[in-house]
């Protein structure tokens, strides 16, 4: 919300921000004063509501946990509404489904960015960066590490979202196995590799995948 609402942000006129939880939203309000933003309370689940949302913005950007089950409907929701949608992540398992709906998006001219993720753009940026310095590139596999900081101890430190964590490891996944994009279940396929400083020693990962 910060980033919208910067001075460099100089397009954008309004963010509408909503939220089931009034406590949050409070918490944003008093951090955003005298900011052009509006704040509602609202049922995820009401279709309705959020569509009457969303004939008042250009925009979309989707921040409800993928795993809560409403990926997809709000998806389709910004399409009835012919808005543009972005999202942070949908996980495999959904972007599979939102992408086989291509076509008709781009018919009725609507964007839709899937997947952000932790660092939008940033991963094809550094291929894009390795490739022009190398002759040949047969297979390229990327990464996403974090290394915890301070002495060890039991208290769970999640990387990013807890949520998001917890979720990749207990619901099935989508990997590229062989060629094709087949759903698996959660924590099967594992990779065993050899990590540089600081990441030392051999560690097995289990995959997931981002689109």
């Amino acid at each position: 919300a910060r980033d919208l609402l910067a001075t460099y942000s100089h397009s954008i006129e309004k963010l509408i921000i909503a939220d089931s939880n009034n406590e949050r939203l409070d918490i944003l309000r008093q951090s955003l004063t005298d900011s052009p933003i509006e704040i509602h309370v609202i049922d995820v689940t009401d279709r309705q509501i959020i569509l009457s949302l969303l004939v008042k913005c250009d925009v979309y950007i989707n921040a409800v946990p993928t795993f809560v089950g409403l990926q997809m409907n709000i998806f389709h929701a910004c399409f009835e509404a012919k808005r543009n949608y972005l999202e942070y992540g949908g996980m495999g398992i959904y972007t599979v489904q939102q992408k086989a709906e291509h076509d008709q998006w781009e018919k009725a001219e609507i964007i839709a960015i899937l997947g952000l993720g932790a660092d939008p753009g940033l991963f094809n940026i550094l291929c894009r960066v390795v490739a022009d310095r190398l002759d040949r590139i047969d297979k390229m596999n990327l990464y996403w590490t974090a290394k915890f900081i301070g002495d060890e101890n039991s208290i769970l430190i999640p990387p990013y979202n807890l949520s998001t964590v917890l979720a990749e490891y207990g619901n099935p996944s989508q990997q590229f196995l062989n060629g094709k994009l087949p759903q698996v279940p959660a924590q099967s396929g594992f990779e065993t590799i050899d990590l540089p400083e600081p990441f030392t020693g051999i560690q097995e990962l289990h995959m997931n995948v981002w689109f």
